[in-house]
């Protein structure tokens, strides 16, 4: 299924067996695409979320982390009108 929650913002993600630690990426989209949202609503914010294949319920405490955060209005604002990486950085970790 879908990983898009709505409001234009996706968050993908997978289990490697190759790595010991969790990885995340955060990419803005300039237009949005297509991700198969329940609210039709083009995906222009996704946070990639890739954890070990041995990960256990932490796995789903950081989706459920990332979707309480993306669901703020206030912070997917700043993101898409966020005007260089550093920026983005700064305002994905005090969220």
């Amino acid at each position: 299924g879908s990983t898009a929650i709505s409001y234009g913002v996706a968050i993908p993600h997978t289990r490697l067996a190759d790595i010991d630690h969790t990885l995340g990426c955060f990419i803005s989209l300039k237009d949005g695409i297509d991700f198969a949202a329940e609210d039709n609503i083009k995906v222009d914010l996704i946070f990639s979320l890739i954890v070990p294949t041995d990960t256990d319920e932490t796995h789903l405490e950081l989706l459920a982390s990332l979707a309480h955060i993306f669901r703020e209005e206030t912070l997917r604002s700043a993101l898409r009108n966020a005007k260089s990486r550093e920026e983005l950085y700064d305002i994905l970790t005090h969220a």
